[in-house]
């Protein structure tokens, strides 16, 4: 709070006659968190808002680039999966489990992890809410919410615009987009991008497999229906692609067994070993075998399963799959009446995801694992709201969600194995493992909530809120058909109709402080809780809770040419979950449950300067203590960790960093518009993200440690005098940094690794019309 007070007596001291352009016209904005639109400097809540022009400045692309605009936000992936972390809550689990972090797509609650990765096309904005939402938002947002909106279509405007990306690892990307109105109370909006670029991770096996590709298509069709200012109808189609050789299912790279030279045992804090398979360097350990592919120790190295030092390079002989589709569809009413608004808002989704990659990372045809993905997902949102300018605000609603998930670890035996090689005598197999199954789980949640503003003085108000959520999911487990083990048919009863009910209140409260025009101060308490899911077969995983504080102050300067904004937060996590690992037929299997809890305390900071009209400064800064308190996991590897209740080989995190949970991060960015004699304009950005380092994992292994670093990326666009076309020239990594996404234990005690991609260039040429 010092700091707070401090702060704000530079910001009222500041000349009007140093700037031409207000800081309002640059970052003007408005939200709906709060369901409600509002200024984000007037809403009780910390929000990075961030417009479409601003997204297509700063080239934010997807969900993966949010981390320099959101104070605190780390992504990492493993796959195509995001695993996103912040003040403490992370992302642990991704496969049939609810999102710690959820993401929205037009207010429609995404169930999938994958989901996030759609890319970012012709959006008004994006908002990013900090902290669990535990009353206003569809699931109980647990760790915060990211919330993307499509630009709506525009009544009486006729508009088109339309890009076209080149780049590194042969980028194409093309972008349309076109705004028809029909008559004085309609308008279409169509939306188009297709990209496609070759893989940054090389295979050396066959250039044709390199890893980190892409092609993706992505179509929009909106529909507004507005007869009046008291009434709109918004119909919206999406249809997503992504078919390629993809990212593989859950990491790419191993990067050898970790071996303790004295006892010759695999160890999390041991050296690395770069062979994944035979090797007579190994002693007794099970790092002989590979990636579990054969149990005997053999007495020669095998250079066909060496893991390459080139953290972008693999040598795999299994084409990787990646497929996605998605259709989606939105409905969304809203009807002012003389004293409430109704908005009704109705999605659906049908998703289908599937990825393969090589089994053993080796030249050996032997085996293929991944994962399959079905999900059906139907939303229901009515929203009652009262006018906004009355002493007592409202809005009361009731959320409904239904999904139809079908998940599936998938592994294909490919030959016979001996000695970790092919057998060159035995036929091909071609099989799937006949322990696999599906999981088929069904999901409703029913969920009313309310939240008030209600005036105590002038300046002074009180916000209350709560949701009842009522969870309830059913589930079976089907076994794949072994009389045909070549097709990937699960048709064999192991466990039906299981089922599991969670009920839980959640709530808000807290005071908001309108000191003046410019100053705006809240502390607010929440709550948030995530329903328990399946575990293993009839048994479930219980509910995890978040309870936390917040204390904000945000400031614009009497000229509206400087913005800060702080939030100081407590956050506490209970009944968390961490995966206990078991070796099945040459892969490694996780199991889930609640073990632990962690606790996060920090200070975000926003800031946004004018110090003159063509000048934009920025910074982005979170300094955080998450810390893990009683939180036992399994240690995978042979030795490493110590007996805990009567239970040898454990970790205990008591006190460590939490995964993906940098004690310090910052992101400085600068804008300038210069305008030539011509009246052209040229415009060079740059942004600077840092941060001091980070665990890729839970579990505290020696090779899964990020240590700080620096990513810089930068632009210069020009624009004719005209301003609808411009050219921008692009470059992102600049420095060209290795940042680890994930690191793991794999089968046979193989560590792999996921990184971000490396430096990359592109030109961009955009025309509106």
């Amino acid at each position: 709070m010092t700091l707070m007070l401090a702060a704000t007596m530079p910001l009222m001291t500041l000349g009007q006659d140093l700037f031409d352009l207000s800081l309002d016209e640059l970052l003007k904005i408005k939200i709906t968190s709060q369901k409600r639109e509002e200024d984000p400097q007037k809403a009780s809540l910390s929000v990075t808002a961030i417009k479409g022009q601003n997204l297509s400045d700063w080239e934010i692309e997807s969900f993966l680039d949010l981390e320099s605009q959101v104070p605190g936000l780390v992504i990492g992936r493993s796959g195509y999966d995001p695993r996103p972390a912040m003040r403490g809550a992370r992302t642990q689990q991704v496969e049939h489990n609810d999102l710690v972090l959820a993401s929205y797509n037009d207010g429609v609650y995404q169930s999938r992890h994958a989901q996030t990765m759609r890319p970012y096309l012709d959006l008004e904005r994006v908002e990013f809410i900090r902290g669990p939402q535990g009353t206003l938002f569809g699931r109980n947002s647990y760790g915060g919410a990211t919330n993307a909106l499509s630009h709506k279509p525009e009544l009486g405007t006729t508009e088109s615009a339309a890009s076209l990306s080149i780049g590194s690892d042969s980028l194409v990307e093309a972008k349309v987009f076109t705004n028809l109105p029909v008559g004085d109370t309609s308008a279409f909006r169509f939306s188009i991008a297709d990209t496609t670029r070759d893989g940054y991770i090389e295979n050396l096996y066959d250039s044709e497999k390199s890893l980190g590709d892409r092609d993706g298509f992505l179509a929009r069709g909106q529909f507004l229906w507005s007869p009046s200012e008291e009434t709109s109808l918004r119909i919206k189609i999406e249809r997503w692609e992504e078919d390629s050789n993809g990212y593989a299912s859950f990491g790419y790279k191993p990067i050898g067994i970790p071996i303790d030279a004295a006892s010759g045992l695999t160890s999390p804090f041991g050296t690395l070993v770069p062979l994944i398979g035979k090797s007579e360097t190994l002693g007794n350990s099970t790092g002989t075998t590979g990636a579990g592919m054969d149990f005997a120790n053999t007495p020669q190295n095998d250079g066909a399963a060496e893991a390459s030092l080139n953290p972008y390079q693999i040598n795999s002989d299994y084409p990787s799959q990646q497929l996605i589709e998605e259709n989606s569809l939105l409905l969304e009413w809203e009807q002012n009446f003389d004293e409430i608004k109704a908005r009704l808002i109705l999605g659906h989704s049908d998703f289908f995801d599937q990825r393969l990659e090589d089994g053993d990372f080796s030249t050996y045809n032997s085996t293929a694992g991944g994962q399959r993905m079905d999900s059906q997902t139907s939303t229901a949102e009515l929203q009652l709201i009262s006018p906004d300018d009355r002493d007592l605000l409202w809005i009361f609603g009731v959320y409904y969600l239904k999904e139809d998930l079908g998940y599936a670890y998938l592994w294909r035996e490919l030959s016979i194995l001996v000695n970790n090689a092919p057998d060159p005598t035995a036929p091909p197999r071609n099989e799937w493992a006949s322990w696999m199954e599906e999981l088929r789980m069904q999901t409703e949640s029913l969920a009313p909530y309310f939240q008030i503003s209600s005036k105590i003085t002038d300046s002074l108000n009180l916000i209350l809120g709560a949701r009842y959520t009522a969870d309830n999911r059913t589930w079976s487990l089907v076994g794949l058909n072994t009389d045909t083990p070549t097709i990937l048919s699960f048709t064999r009863p192991v466990v039906e109709d299981s089922d599991h009910k969670w009920n839980r209140p959640t709530w808000k409260a807290g005071l908001e402080w309108s000191v003046d025009d410019q100053t705006f101060l809240y502390a607010t308490g929440t709550t948030g809780f995530m329903a328990g899911n399946f575990k293993t077969g009839t048994d479930e995983y219980d509910e995890q809770t978040v309870t936390a504080f917040e204390i904000g102050y945000k400031r614009t300067s009497d000229d509206d040419r400087i913005r800060l904004n702080a939030a100081l937060f407590f956050n506490e996590y209970e009944d968390l979950l961490a995966t206990t690992f078991i070796d099945q037929d040459g892969t490694t299997l996780g199991v889930v449950d609640n073990v632990g809890s962690i606790s996060s305390t920090g200070l975000e900071i926003e800031f946004d300067w004018l110090p003159i009209e063509e000048l934009h400064l920025g910074a982005r800064a979170s300094v955080a203590n998450s810390r893990y308190d009683d939180f036992v996991s399994s240690n995978p590897f042979q030795t490493g960790g110590k007996t805990i209740g009567n239970t040898p080989n454990q970790f205990q995190l008591y006190d460590t960093q939490v995964a993906f949970s940098p004690d310090l991060s910052v992101s400085l960015f600068a804008s300038y518009d210069h305008h030539l004699a011509n009246d052209s304009r040229i415009v060079p950005r740059i942004s600077i993200h840092y941060n001091d380092g980070y665990r890729a994992n839970d579990e505290p292994y020696q090779f899964a440690q990020q240590p700080s670093l620096t990513l810089i990326d930068a632009s210069l666009s020009w624009h004719p005098r005209d301003d609808n076309f411009s050219i921008k020239l692009l470059a992102s990594n600049l420095t060209d940094e290795l940042r680890l996404n994930r690191a793991n234990r794999f089968g046979g005690d193989v560590a792999v690794v996921d990184y971000a991609p490396p430096r990359r260039y592109g030109i961009q040429l955009s025309k509106r019309f």
